[in-house]
């Protein structure tokens, strides 16, 4: 007596097999968005620990700013004033930061230091800002996402008040970065926030103001979304920190009218006192790189 061998056809095999390629076309966009959502809240947690390394400073320092360490000025080299309280060089550095020798992910808004408003010289001499004199420190930015800032040099160690990429950890003034690397080329120093507001109007983001236009080879910014999920991680003035989405920070020149914060729809650095044409539409920010 023959035994009767029960087995797949070679049809419901192949509907096995197309049924499992659908199901992973499905699932593994889940699972890579979860995943970039983890190292989302990983940076997102690295700038809330840098928030209480600059709380614990500002403590010790009557409420002032990290001013920075390098002579470059506007506040390069501050992370080398606030590592001290951080003691982990790890927490300098995104997760999805996978730039080649990348030695920091974020930089300081050097409006904090030296001079209010925005614009693109540097004083030779750092003031820092005053926490309690500022009047929305909850709406300004301290810290921001930035890529391609390598070099040989450390986070933890203060070489002096020399020139070059000793302790040159990057600002950055809404419009142009500034820092270890600084530079107009692909892989230069650059801005992982995505197209600000008011940095559309200007040739060297995007002609157009259009984020899709945005290459890789644009002069300060990767791309017009940002680095997390059409977004980036900021640090606030008031050490908190949250996710935004570019179009949500104004670059500068920002003000508080009413009780909202709001800027008119010009290039960062322009003058209040004689605005340009298309300037006096104003546009909402949850954010600014504007000192309040």
């Amino acid at each position: 007596m023959h035994r009767k061998v029960m087995a797949f056809t070679l049809i419901e095999l192949l509907v096995v097999i197309a049924i499992i390629a659908i199901l992973a076309a499905i699932l593994f966009p889940v699972f890579a968005g979860a995943r970039e959502k983890a190292r989302m809240s990983a940076c997102l947690s690295n700038l809330k620990q840098l928030g209480l390394a600059y709380n614990q400073y500002e403590q010790d320092y009557d409420e002032t700013v990290p001013c920075g360490t390098n002579n470059w000025g506007g506040g390069n080299g501050w992370a080398n004033q606030v590592y001290p309280y951080v003691k982990s060089t790890a927490t300098y550095l995104c997760p999805d930061d996978v730039a080649p020798g990348d030695v920091i992910s974020y930089a300081a808004n050097t409006n904090m230091v030296g001079y209010k408003g925005n614009g693109t010289t540097v004083p030779a001499t750092a003031i820092p800002a005053i926490l309690s004199q500022m009047t929305a420190p909850a709406s300004t930015v301290m810290l921001f996402e930035v890529v391609n800032c390598n070099g040989n040099w450390s986070v933890s160690l203060r070489s002096g008040l020399t020139s070059g990429d000793s302790q040159c950890s990057p600002v950055g003034n809404g419009l142009t970065p500034n820092g270890a690397n600084y530079g107009q080329a692909a892989t230069s120093l650059k801005f992982a926030t995505g197209l600000l507001g008011n940095a559309a109007v200007t040739t060297t983001w995007s002609s157009d103001g259009n984020p899709a236009d945005i290459t890789a080879n644009s002069y300060f910014t990767v791309g017009g979304l940002g680095r997390h999920q059409n977004g980036a991680n900021y640090l606030m003035a008031d050490c908190h920190a949250k996710f935004l989405q570019p179009g949500m920070v104004g670059a500068g020149k920002d003000v508080i009218q009413g009780g909202s914060l709001i800027s008119a729809t010009c290039p960062p650095g322009f003058d209040a006192a004689a605005p340009t044409v298309g300037c006096s539409n104003p546009v909402s920010y949850a954010a600014t790189f504007s000192l309040l």
